[in-house]
């Protein structure tokens, strides 16, 4: 998927509600927007202050009361992760340290290929 690197730039009020989707009431469409958050992290020409803003949104999101939203961020990290060389630049330490404390939940989810 190609990304628009100057989409924030060029229509601001576009990508602040495009950002601004992860705290929508529907369950659904936050799990769509985090997902729809992996080709920022693929793209190398996306802008360090579009990938910073979607770093906060996600870790925002790993406090959400809705276990369905957390596990989606983490597989998505997790995904983006195990196919890149340069992950600590990728992610915010506030991202990385909110999937730690993920890793510390007691409630064990078991997630398949499928999603």
């Amino acid at each position: 998927m190609l990304i628009d690197t100057t989409l924030a730039t060029d229509y601001p009020s576009l990508w602040k509600l495009w950002l601004d989707r992860i705290h929508d009431v529907s369950i659904l469409v936050r799990i769509e927007r985090i997902q729809l958050s992996e080709p920022f992290y693929e793209n190398v020409g996306v802008k360090e202050d579009m990938r910073k803003q979607i770093n906060e949104t996600l870790a925002d999101r790993l406090l959400d009361p809705e276990d369905r939203i957390r596990l989606t961020v983490c597989s998505l990290i997790s995904k983006i992760a195990s196919r890149s060389s340069s992950t600590p630049k990728l992610f915010s330490k506030r991202l990385l340290e909110g999937i730690l404390e993920r890793c510390r939940d007691r409630k064990v989810f078991f997630f398949s290929s499928k999603q």
